[in-house]
């Protein structure tokens, strides 16, 4: 039996790569990979076209993945990658505790917890300056980056963000959730200052939650309206070179 010409080989097997894993940006396979302990989970589904056009997106000439990875940033499918794409079934501790029925999901993981992930619909985009406050929980976005259109419910008491940390490990908490857990013993010294908070939306909440967080380096205080941000000659999304 006469074996296959070699680019009629190379041409049925390229055919046969799954969809959602390009070499450009995949490391071979290792079966005894150190997980990082520090990452970010990208979280995919075959048959979503919404992954597809994401992935695409980010892997695009000059897009986000290609200026994280000239600064140092490993990109796979394996644990031990600064960001790992995985299969929601491959992840299932991670898929529930996010409840990602939206997907791709992103999440922020430390160890064995998510502790910040991703919200759509916000007016932070997803790009490298994202990543990079996923894996660090520093925002060191450019003052000048344009923020995307709000396609959530949104008051006008406070700008929207699509960075979030979790309520007490709940990453898709009530209004009245974030509301109660912003008037408690951790934010209530705070929270009174910016007025009625019962009435803005979710989103807004959370976003108020997430700025009290990072206020100065982590403490709590109180901020005004267009929330300030952190300023630095290392940008975040360089941090991966410190966390090998």
């Amino acid at each position: 039996m006469r074996s296959l010409p070699w680019f009629l080989a190379v041409l049925l097997f390229s055919c046969a790569a799954p969809p959602l894993v390009r070499a450009a940006d995949e490391a071979p396979a290792q079966a005894h990979s150190i997980p990082r302990k520090e990452r970010v989970l990208l979280i995919v589904r075959d048959d979503c076209p919404k992954c597809e056009a994401e992935l695409e997106r980010l892997r695009r000439p000059g897009g986000p993945f290609e200026a994280m990875q000239a600064v140092g940033w490993k990109i796979g499918t394996t644990p031990d990658s600064h960001v790992q794409i995985v299969k929601r079934d491959e992840a299932p501790e991670f898929a529930k505790s996010l409840t990602a029925t939206d997907l791709p999901a992103v999440a922020g993981i430390e160890g064995d917890e998510a502790v910040r992930y991703f919200k759509t619909g916000c007016t932070t985009p997803l790009d490298q300056w994202t990543f990079g406050w996923l894996i660090s929980g520093k925002d060191q976005r450019p003052a000048s980056a344009v923020s995307e259109a709000a396609r959530v419910a949104s008051t006008g008491n406070y700008r929207l963000r699509g960075n979030h940390w979790s309520i007490e490990g709940d990453f898709n908490p009530s209004q009245e959730k974030v509301v109660a857990h912003l008037h408690g013993p951790n934010h209530g010294h705070v929270s009174w200052g910016y007025g009625n908070i019962e009435t803005w939306s979710l989103e807004e909440v959370r976003s108020l939650h997430d700025d009290l967080h990072e206020r100065e380096g982590g403490t709590v205080g109180v901020a005004n309206s267009s929330g300030s941000r952190a300023t630095s000659n290392r940008p975040a999304y360089l941090t991966p070179k410190s966390l090998r």
